[in-house]
C-alpha cells in the first residue's frame, strides 16, 4: 500500500506516501517506535491506520498480514501510545500574539484565535453504562469540546465524557483550574461559538432569534437586511471553520463513525490519537483532503439544524455588560461598512450608466470568453469544480485573468451570467451530438450535419426548443473548453438499470 500509487495510499491509510513515511520517521526518532524482529515500523504503523481509518477488525488484519492476534494487538497499542505522546506537539493553544489570516472571513474578528463546538462522537460500551452515554438523540456516544484554529487544526480536544452530559458541563471541567491541561483563553481573546452558547469573555456568539445557518441563507436569496443579520452571516461564515473540522475529521477516520471494539478508555485514545493524525496531516496533503472536504460540505448543506432554546443555553460562561456591548458594536460597524459600499457601488453603477441610474452590464467577447475558460478548465482539473459550483477562489482568479489578458474588470455576478449562457449551450448541442446524423466541425467551431433533411427532422421532434434553429450554423469557438467544464455536470441517465437488465448484463 504504502510502496504503491498515491491514491492507493492515501485511500487505504488516509495518508499520502510521503506523509506516511513521514510518519513513521517522526514515531522511530521522537517516540522510540522500533522494527522488531519480524515486524517494521512501516508494517505497524500502516495496520494501525487501518483499523482508525476503516475500522477493520483485527481477525482480517491477521488473514491479511498472518500475524497472530496477540501480536497485532500489542502493536497497534504500542503505534497507539507513540502517536499519543505527540500530543503536545500538534494539539495547543495558539500563542495569543498571533494575527489572523488574510481572509475575507475573519477580517471583522481580529481578536478571535478560532472557532469552539460540542462534537458527539459514537462509541461503544457495556449495556449497564449504555444510559449515561445515550444523548438527547438516544445514540451512544461521548460528548467531545472541540476547539480549532482558523486552518481546521485542533487547538484543545476533550474526549471521555458520557453522551448524556451537557455542553456547558463538560465545558465547566475542560476549563478547570486544577486541570492539567485545562483550556485556558488568553485575555482580550475569543473564540466563536453557536447560539447554544452565551455571550460573554471569550465566547463571542450569534444573536438569537436571527437567522444564522448558512443553509437559511442560500434557501431565502436574501440580503441582510438588519445589522444582526449582517453579523450573523459573517459569523456563521467563520465559525463554519469547526463543522467543517469535524466533518472532515470524521470522514477520513472510519473508526469515529462506527461501533468499535475497543473497551471505553482506548476508544477516547484512539479519539484523541486521530486529532493527533488530523493535525499531523492538514497542512501537508491538503491537495488530497480536498476531495473529501467536496463531501463534507454537501453534507453540511443537507444538515438540519436543531433550534436552541433557553434551556439548551451553555451557561459555563458569564454574561458581562461590557462583551454584550461589545457584539452590538461590531455588528453595527459591520453594518455601517457594509451600507456604504453597496451605496459606492451604486453611485460607481450610475456614474458608468446612461445617466438613467439604470447599471451597465458587461459585453463578452471572444477574447474574454478565452480568459474565463482558461481559468475554469484548469481549475476543473484540479478538482475545485464539484456538484455545488466552483470553489470561491476560482471567481477571483477568473476576474484577475480577464483583467490581466483583456483589461476588462468583471464581478462574480458577470461570471455566474455567462456561465448560464455556455450551461445553455452545452445543454442544447450535447443533446444534437448524441443523435445519430450529427458530429462537430473543430475547423469552422460548429455543428457538421448529415442533410437538410436530419436537421429539418430534428426540428420538428423538437418544437418546442424555440432556440434551436440558430443551431444549424451557431458558430461556438470554445467548445472543447465548455465540454470540458460541463460534460459531467450533465445528467443523463446512462447507467440507470433495472434488476432485470443488469442481471441479463452478467449473463
Amino acid at each position: 500500500m504504502y510502496n504503491g500509487s498515491e491514491v492507493t495510499c492515501y485511500d487505504e491509510l488516509r495518508l499520502t506516501k510521503r506523509n506516511f513515511h513521514d510518519l513513521c520517521t517522526m514515531l522511530r526518532m521522537k517516540c522510540g517506535l522500533k522494527d522488531s524482529i519480524y515486524v517494521t515500523v512501516e508494517e505497524k504503523v500502516a495496520m494501525f491506520l487501518l483499523v482508525v481509518g476503516h475500522g477493520i477488525k483485527m481477525r482480517v488484519l491477521r488473514g491479511t498480514y498472518k500475524r497472530s492476534l496477540e501480536t497485532i494487538s500489542r502493536h497497534f497499542s504500542n503505534v497507539l501510545a507513540a502517536i499519543l505522546s505527540l500530543t503536545g506537539e500538534f494539539i495547543k493553544l495558539p500563542d495569543p500574539s498571533i494575527e489572523p489570516p488574510d481572509d475575507y472571513k475573519w477580517k471583522w474578528f481580529g481578536n478571535a484565535l478560532g472557532a469552539l463546538d460540542g462534537c458527539h462522537v459514537d462509541v461503544s460500551v457495556v449495556a449497564a453504562d449504555e444510559g449515561r452515554y445515550r444523548n438527547r438523540k438516544q445514540d451512544v456516544t461521548t460528548n467531545m469540546p472541540g476547539v480549532v484554529d482558523w486552518n481546521m487544526k485542533f487547538l484543545y480536544v476533550l474526549p471521555g465524557w458520557e453522551g448524556s452530559a451537557s455542553d456547558s458541563r463538560v465545558l465547566r471541567d475542560a476549563m478547570r483550574n486544577d486541570r492539567q491541561d485545562a483550556f485556558v483563553i488568553p485575555h482580550g481573546k475569543y473564540y466563536l461559538v453557536d447560539a447554544g452558547y452565551t455571550n460573554g469573555p471569550g465566547f463571542l456568539a450569534p444573536f438569537i432569534s436571527t437567522r444564522y445557518h448558512l443553509k437559511e441563507w442560500v434557501s431565502s436569496q436574501q440580503q441582510p437586511q438588519t445589522d444582526k443579520e449582517l453579523y450573523n452571516l459573517r459569523h456563521s461564515r467563520a465559525r463554519n471553520v469547526v463543522e467543517r473540522t469535524f466533518g472532515l475529521w470524521k470522514k477520513k477516520w472510519a473508526i469515529l463513525r462506527i461501533q468499535s471494539f475497543f473497551d471505553i478508555k482506548d476508544q477516547i485514545r484512539i479519539i484523541n490519537a486521530c486529532c493527533v493524525l488530523h493535525d499531523f496531516a492538514k497542512d501537508r496533503q491538503h491537495m488530497m483532503d480536498d476531495l473529501l472536504l467536496q463531501e463534507v460540505d454537501v453534507d453540511l448543506e443537507n444538515l438540519e439544524h436543531e433550534a436552541v432554546d433557553d434551556t439548551d443555553l451553555i451557561t459555563s460562561v458569564q454574561v458581562t455588560n461590557e462583551w454584550t456591548n461589545c457584539r452590538q458594536q461590531l455588528s453595527q460597524d459591520m453594518y455601517a461598512e457594509y451600507l456604504l459600499r453597496h451605496a459606492e457601488l451604486e453611485m460607481a453603477y450610475m456614474a458608468e450608466g446612461t445617466g438613467t441610474g439604470k447599471r451597465t452590464y458587461v459585453t463578452w467577447d471572444d477574447e474574454m470568453d478565452a480568459a474565463l475558460l482558461e481559468v475554469l478548465v484548469h481549475h476543473h482539473n484540479m478538482g475545485d469544480h464539484s456538484q455545488n459550483g466552483w470553489k470561491a477562489h476560482v471567481y477571483s482568479a477568473a476576474i484577475k485573468n480577464v483583467k490581466r489578458k483583456c483589461n476588462k474588470d468583471i464581478a462574480k455576478n458577470n461570471i455566474l451570467g455567462r456561465l448560464r449562457t455556455s450551461d445553455n449551450q452545452f445543454e442544447i448541442i450535447n443533446k444534437i451530438l448524441s443523435q445519430s446524423g450529427f458530429g462537430w466541425d473543430w475547423v469552422n467551431n460548429k455543428l457538421s450535419i448529415d442533410s437538410d433533411d436530419v436537421w429539418t427532422k430534428y426540428l420538428e421532434a423538437n418544437k418546442k426548443e424555440k432556440a434551436l434553429a440558430s443551431y444549424k450554423t451557431k458558430v461556438v469557438k470554445h467548445w472543447e473548453a465548455i465540454s470540458t467544464i460541463y460534460s459531467k455536470d450533465h445528467a443523463d441517465g446512462e447507467d440507470a438499470k433495472t434488476g432485470v437488465e443488469t442481471a441479463a448484463d452478467l449473463e
